[in-house]
């Protein structure tokens, strides 16, 4: 493997908190030039950023008086001076939560392209619209008349939109059914997907993006494959078999509605791990390719495999309405996941409805029902039906955690078509984000000053202005489902998946650790941070930062923004107690979203390459996702 670029992206945050400790110290002078002379590409040295007295002001709008306010506007005005936002656009708003009062503002009236901080707006509505204890709903129901052990009529498997369904709950509906004693259906096994319209992908999504797991197509109908929720996502997992020889490949879950085209071969042991996985264009056929290396011991005793058991795990939901749910911390990541004896990839699927009603028939199969005809997705539940069998999700309040926390589109674009489905009788992106923009004026903002075109931040059509986001953090404080959006946020260096989230690896002992509650958001030349921070003299404080059109990675730049105002207090003389500081750590999990690994990351090329379902061919031929971000979630039309 070549060696790792230079950790660009983290060397502001890790300056920034030195010196944060420095100043804390009387009379400590700030340091040389030649001791910072690795600051990236011309940035203001973090002496300058943290130290109001090293210059003045770059042009931020300080909307309050007071010296502290002055102070703090000086030292953002020199973060945002870093070079790599020469031509690049910029909004950035801090506002105090208790009185509303702004306390910096640098292009907040500008609308940008949001990324993934347009799952705030999804979020917020969600929760007015349908509720903490909103529950999606999968049910089986028959027609006909029974006849002993046969049924003559047709089954029908009807969903609402319910992303948390895995093949383990499709098994404990087929249980069921057969707990009736039907065996034998004369007729056939009907799909109802009708919940939600048949438009499965958003608008302006990049075609060249749709194998990819970040990007699946929306069903009312679906399946995920793991407790992350990827939904309309199938896993693959490649197992070396002896060098020469072609590798082991596994569908998860088991499945004849995708079709596997093993291409890849097994290497010898110590070689470089180059498997890429991805569904080809219109179809259900997955090319697996590259190599993986042999390894000593049984490739099927590696970790992070799994089993061909369809009822092994937990299931996330249960047949009756849950009294609670609990969404794990340690399941299969998406994207690549590589061990010693391993490579598992998520690949999405085309009309993900097929696959459902696939692995339901093999499950009524293996409980001894079957059906004598054909499964058909030209169903829809006729009135009088009889349900045999129904199964409900977690509620929307614990949903809300990998969704959030995760950056998780699939579950932003269900909820989307789920509050259409709720207020307008239509499952739709238009009739969603009506709903959407209902909601947000309830919440303050001018619909004619901003525009959603998904609920992910997929789309380059999304525009919303730092000042918009930071009014709805604001008016969100005062909401009775608060304490639910809040505990939903990513946390910064938290190291926990469903508690840091994609903000895990950043900021890592420094004083916005365990502080910062923020929602990322990232596309290649997006990057976005929004939510809530403590300042150091206990004020809560709201904050939006825009970054569009930059040509390198910027994320520090938001991460020294969050350490600032972790920092602030309305006395200058103010000397905060010492707080150890740690370099942020190379993610330690590739599975993240895209905020994890990209814009920025020490995570090089070749370590992308390892294991990625994105090959050396992709990167340097014209593909849409770029050699210094991950394939997780990222093109010019994906998002994170």
């Amino acid at each position: 493997m070549s060696p790792r670029p230079a950790a660009r992206s983290t060397l502001a945050t890790i300056l920034a908190g030195i010196l944060w400790l420095g100043g804390t110290q009387a009379g400590t002078p700030p340091p040389d030039r030649a001791s910072l002379s690795d600051t990236p590409h011309g940035a203001q040295p973090a002496a300058a950023i943290l130290n109001p007295a090293a210059g003045s002001s770059a042009g931020g709008d300080a909307r309050t008086g007071s010296s502290d306010h002055a102070a703090l506007a000086v030292d953002l005005d020199r973060i945002l001076a870093d070079s790599r936002l020469r031509g690049a656009q910029v909004g950035v708003v801090v506002r105090e939560t208790a009185t509303g009062k702004t306390l910096y503002d640098r292009g907040g009236d500008d609308r940008l392209l949001p990324a993934s901080n347009a799952k705030l707006l999804t979020a917020m509505a969600a929760l007015r619209v349908l509720g903490p204890d909103y529950r999606f709903v999968t049910d089986v129901s028959m027609t006909g008349r029974r006849h002993g052990p046969v049924l003559y009529g047709d089954l029908y498997l009807r969903g609402t939109g319910d992303p948390t369904v895995r093949a383990v709950d499709y098994e404990r509906l087929a249980a069921e059914v057969a707990a009736t004693g039907i065996r034998v259906v004369h007729g056939r096994l009907r799909t109802d997907d009708s919940w939600f319209d048949r438009v499965r992908l958003g608008a302006i999504w990049a075609w060249d993006d749709e194998p990819y797991y970040y990007q699946p197509q929306i069903s009312a109908l679906t399946l995920s494959p793991n407790t992350d929720f990827d939904s309309g996502t199938v896993e693959v997992r490649v197992q070396p078999s002896v060098p020469g020889r072609p590798p082991v490949v596994e569908l998860m879950p088991e499945t004849g509605y995708v079709h596997v085209e093993n291409r890849a071969m097994t290497g010898r042991p110590g070689t470089p791990t180059t498997i890429t996985v991805e569904r080809r264009h219109g179809s259900n056929v997955v090319d697996v390719t590259g190599s993986i290396p042999a390894g000593t011991e049984d490739p099927r005793a590696g970790p992070g495999m799994g089993t061909a058991d369809p009822l092994a795990g937990s299931s996330t939901g249960t047949t009756d309405p849950p009294s609670g749910g609990d969404v794990t911390a340690d399941s299969p990541r998406a994207g690549t996941d590589v061990d010693a004896a391993s490579v598992t990839e998520l690949a999405t699927v085309s009309e993900p409805t097929g696959l459902a009603a696939d692995v339901f028939r093999r499950a009524l199969s293996r409980h001894g029902v079957h059906v004598l005809h054909a499964t058909t997705d030209e169903g829809v539940v006729p009135p009088g039906t009889t349900v045999l069998a129904r199964r409900y999700s977690i509620p929307l309040a614990e949903l809300l955690v990998p969704f959030m926390k995760l950056s998780n589109n699939g579950i932003a674009e269900i909820l989307v078509k789920a509050m259409g489905r709720e207020r307008h009788g239509e499952g739709s992106w238009p009739a969603g984000l009506r709903v959407l923009t209902t909601e947000m004026a309830e919440l303050g903002l001018d619909p004619a000053g901003y525009r959603m075109a998904d609920g992910s931040g997929l789309s380059r059509m999304d525009m919303v202005t730092a000042g918009q986001v930071s009014q709805l953090l604001l008016a969100a404080r005062t909401a009775g489902w608060f304490d639910t959006f809040r505990a939903s946020l990513p946390v910064a260096g938290q190291p926990d998946r469903m508690v840091g989230g994609t903000l895990r690896n950043r900021m890592r002992g420094t004083p916005a650790a365990g502080n910062v509650r923020a929602k990322t958001g990232s596309l290649t030349g997006v990057s976005a941070l929004s939510g809530y921070v403590t300042a150091a003299d206990g004020r809560l404080l709201v904050f939006s930062i825009l970054l569009n059109n930059h040509l390198e990675a910027v994320r520090d730049i938001e991460d020294s923004i969050a350490i600032r105002l972790a920092t602030h207090h309305a006395d200058r003389n103010h000397t905060a107690a010492p707080h150890p500081v740690a370099s942020p750590k190379v993610p330690d999990d590739p599975r993240t979203r895209t905020e994890d690994l990209l814009a920025g990351s020490s995570i090089g090329t070749a370590d992308l390459l390892a294991g990625s379902s994105i090959g050396t061919a992709d990167l340097l031929a014209g593909s849409s996702i770029s050699a210094d971000e991950s394939m997780l979630e990222c093109s010019w039309t994906g998002a994170c």
